[in-house]
């Protein structure tokens, strides 16, 4: 399997204005087999389905953010 994935950013982390995001990712997969086509198919897409990264990027996910400094509960202060 090969993947590549092509990224955005700007901004300064020292600064606190860095930002990143994901603008494309290309996944290569190869498969040597003399399995029927229709068997591959069908593992690629159970693959495909039940890979849980590849769920977070194609579909909304919540996600729940707890942060902690020095074992206590941190609130993040409002920009």
């Amino acid at each position: 399997m090969k993947l590549v994935c092509r990224w955005h950013f700007e901004g300064s982390a020292l600064a606190g204005t860095f930002h990143s995001e994901p603008m494309q990712f290309d996944l290569e997969l190869a498969i040597d087999s003399d399995e029927d086509p229709e068997a591959i198919a069908t593992a690629i897409r159970v693959a495909h389905a039940s890979c849980y990264t590849e769920q977070a990027l194609t579909r909304p996910v919540v996600i729940n953010y707890t942060h902690r400094v020095n074992g206590t509960p941190f609130e993040m202060p409002s920009r």
